[in-house]
């Protein structure tokens, strides 16, 4: 049991850091004064475990003083006095639940926010609303808290797609399996959801904490559907885990009908926030999409005619549903026409408009905020309700021909959810078009890009109680707090638990045989360059035990490098004999894997890795690129990464379009300097990567920053990073020498007591130790010792 300063005691499975204890005062003191907070701890340090605990402890006490208080009003009079004593005594234990001195001092929000206004009125018991980015990062935090003794109502909220155990409908995907499953409930022929029409056992499973498989297994046993139980047990949930697109989209959020007032919103892993709530906000609108929704109408108006065969005296409302097709036949034929003009007799093939282009080009089509109710009505008497579904996200429905419209309506929705002055300040149009062909029209494309996260986030916050947005990335926090436009009294920059032993951090500018390190893009189609990074690659695989993950700042560099080092041998020289090449060289000392660029095939990257990482006593080399999935959502402990490289500096690659339409925004809208934001974008991405090689307070790892630009930049970095800095470039053979000292420290916890104790842990591997030849062979790439 650990006591914070303001008297709340928080049972913590472990005896806690002193940087945890500062993480969990912070949330603690958002949550007294309901307050929005940024915090910032790095990965190892236990931050979802401390959310956790504070809050859900804090909850505790406050209904604790909620009951307190109800019982105070509601009986002092026939309190005997050892009764008001003991009630005395209660209410100095939960005084921390009022107005604390040392919280208030920052200001505290308006009263209609507060859990006790000044007539001591209690408001509804706030619940706990804990968010990250995908699921696999849900189980992780379910995971801590069944480590804790909070035993609250917890619900996980899920699509039907990960939830559904009907033979038939779990099948399918999207929209054809949203359909079937509301065919089936409505007729009644789907066992599993008619079983949780009969279902009593509530209370049971309440006490149980399920994770997403765990409620999909619990389905099959029982026979009772977990896609609508999860949304039965919603209304009564104390801790309701989901994804947090599910509170940033608009469309979601207005679709799922969850009442979020007065909750705590707790954002883990929120350093993509910003670049969710924009594409969240924003859409592309297509030709593909429009000529889509044309043929969605041509197939409705066949079967129409169809149906009139034979049929002498057809009805009224068949005749009506004809005139609605006809009118939305043409209608999109119209607009499509506009759209294949609108880079007529441009002299490039990309156009950039404020948000008022798009208004105007609509209204000549006669769409309109005035007209669009009228339009959406005679689209939904068409086709039926069958849209309205709280799991269909703008990305579900994009590509389904059969849901072609209703991804059109809600596009338009989210158009005209903002009037044209208020849309000026938050989003770029862009027009672009493919390459002309012969065999068909090129496909034009309209973007409505939102580059204001804010607009998203101002409503989100309506009525909650605080939001609390946590990472071990988020700095620079006043950028952040400016780019959300909400103000966040309570924020903090953790430092991290482990020590100077554990962790060694050096800048290399030049490589071993002398050629300057620098991935700008007028340096890194160089030869000598590509060769040199081949070089440091193999000479540090010689030092490093475990694995090794190495992050280019993109996808073409990893690959030309890749390439090139399969086709040239390390050694340069005529007299040289050996023609093994880079990458051989590398292969033989440790295997190497490279990260998939298709979403199918990166798990089995991952696989491959932590199998060669476990079968290989040498290790394992991983080629990925910073804001790659290998880069910011793996778990790397242990000899998983014994060292980062860092190749070059990650700066957003200026030939995607949304890069140069963000310049654009900030320059033309916001009168900012662009290139602030392109560095600061840059920065984010290094602190993502290097944060893999430090994951819990015994783990300890190198990171390497291969390129002469780094020293200025190594200052903007998280601030548990700075401590292990230095503000110069290391020579090669130093930061070889460096290097083999750190891995053979006797200072710092073995491997063997640094591995977790389960069946499932692999075989554990000694540090190698060099022999002399190994030490001369450091550096036979440049024919010299330093």
């Amino acid at each position: 049991m650990v006591v914070l300063s303001s008297g709340l005691q928080v049972a913590f499975p472990f005896q806690p850091y002193p940087v945890q204890i500062d993480y969990m005062e912070k949330v603690i003191q958002a949550l007294v004064t309901s307050q929005h907070a940024l915090l910032e701890s790095p990965t190892g340090t236990g931050k979802t475990l401390c959310l956790l605990c504070s809050t859900l402890a804090w909850r505790q006490s406050y209904i604790a003083k909620s009951q307190l208080d109800n019982l105070s009003k509601g009986q002092s009079s026939s309190l005997q006095h050892s009764d008001a004593d003991l009630l005395q005594g209660l209410e100095t234990t939960l005084s921390f639940t009022k107005d604390n001195s040392q919280y208030t001092q920052s200001g505290v929000s308006d009263s209609k926010d507060q859990s006790l206004d000044r007539d001591n009125v209690i408001h509804p018991i706030p619940r706990v609303v804990y968010t990250s980015r995908t699921h696999s990062q849900l189980a992780q935090a379910i995971r801590q808290l069944r480590k804790t003794v909070y035993k609250p109502r917890v619900v996980v909220l899920g699509s039907r797609e990960q939830l559904c155990i009907h033979p038939k409908v779990s099948q399918l995907r999207g929209s054809e399996q949203n359909r079937l499953c509301r065919s089936l409930c409505e007729s009644k022929g789907c066992k599993f959801r008619n079983n949780l029409k009969s279902f009593h056992g509530y209370e049971k499973i309440e006490k149980e904490i399920f994770d997403l498989e765990d409620c999909v297994n619990w389905g099959r046993k029982e026979e009772i559907c977990p896609y609508y139980l999860a949304k039965e047990m919603e209304r009564n949930s104390e801790l309701l885990f989901l994804p947090y697109n599910y509170l940033v989209d608009l469309h979601l959020r207005e679709s799922l009908g969850f009442d979020f007032s007065n909750d705590i919103i707790l954002f883990d892993e929120a350093h993509h926030i910003e670049e969710i709530a924009n594409h969240c906000a924003s859409f592309d609108l297509t030709s593909s999409l429009l000529d889509a929704c044309i043929h969605q109408l041509q197939r409705v108006k066949l079967r129409e005619e169809e149906k009139k065969v034979g049929q002498d005296d057809p009805s009224s409302s068949r005749q009506h549903s004809n005139d609605a097709v006809s009118l939305l036949l043409a209608f999109f034929r119209a607009l499509l026409n506009e759209l294949y003009h609108l880079l007529d007799g441009a002299s490039t093939n990309e156009l950039v408009y404020e948000p008022s282009f798009l208004f105007q080009l609509l209204a000549k089509v006669n769409l309109t905020p005035k007209t669009f109710d009228a339009f959406s009505s005679k689209v939904e008497q068409l086709f039926g309700e069958q849209h309205s579904d709280w799991n269909d996200s703008l990305a579900d429905l994009q590509n389904s021909s059969n849901e072609a419209i209703f991804t059109f309506l809600k596009y338009i929705r989210l158009l005209f959810h903002l009037s044209e002055d208020e849309a000026r300040l938050s989003y770029i149009v862009c027009i672009y078009g493919e390459p002309n062909s012969e065999e068909k029209r090129r496909r034009i494309t309209v973007s409505y890009w939102c580059f204001n996260p804010g607009l998203v986030m101002k409503q989100l916050v309506k009525g909650i109680r605080c939001l609390l947005l946590t990472s071990g990335t988020l700095s620079p926090l006043s950028v952040l707090e400016s780019e959300l436009q909400i103000r966040f009294p309570i924020q903090l920059e953790n430092r991290h638990i482990i020590t100077q032993h554990q962790l060694f951090i050096g800048m290399l500018g030049i490589g071993p045989s002398g050629e300057v390190l620098n991935s700008s893009y007028r340096n890194r189609s160089l030869t000598s360059y590509k060769r040199e990074l081949g070089r440091c690659i193999y000479n540090f695989s010689l030092v490093i035990p475990g694995g090794i993950l190495v992050f280019f700042p993109s996808y073409s560099l990893l690959v030309d490098c890749v390439e090139y080092w399969k086709t040239f041998p390390m050694q340069t020289s005529d007299c040289s004999t050996d023609s093994v090449s880079i990458w051989d060289s590398i292969h033989r000392r440790k295997s190497l894997v490279v990260e998939s660029k298709e979403e199918n095939d990166f798990q089995e990257s991952f696989r491959l890795y932590q199998e060669q990482v476990n079968r290989n006593a040498s290790g394992c080399i991983l080629l990925g690129v910073c804001r790659g999935r290998m880069s910011e959502g793996m778990d790397f402990s242990d000899e998983y990464a014994r060292a980062v490289i860092l190749v070059g500096i990650p700066f957003p690659p200026l030939q995607q379009r949304k890069v140069r339409m963000k310049q654009h925004y900030l320059s033309t809208v916001k009168k900012t300097d662009p290139q602030r934001w392109y560095r600061l974008e840059a920065i984010r991405a290094m602190n993502q990567a290097i944060g893999r090689v430090i994951r819990h307070e015994k783990d300890f790892g190198a990171i390497i920053l291969c390129d002469e630009r780094f020293p200025n930049m190594v200052h903007q970095l998280s601030l548990w990073v700075q401590p292990f800095v230095t503000s110069r470039c290391h020579s090669f053979g130093q930061l070889q020498s460096e290097l083999i000292r750190f891995f053979k420290n006797p200072m710092r916890p073995s491997l063997k007591r640094n591995q977790p104790q389960d069946s499932t842990t692999k075989r554990v591997k000694a540090i190698p130790h060099l022999a002399a030849e190994d030490k001369d062979h450091l550096f036979q790439a440049i024919g010299k010792k330093p």
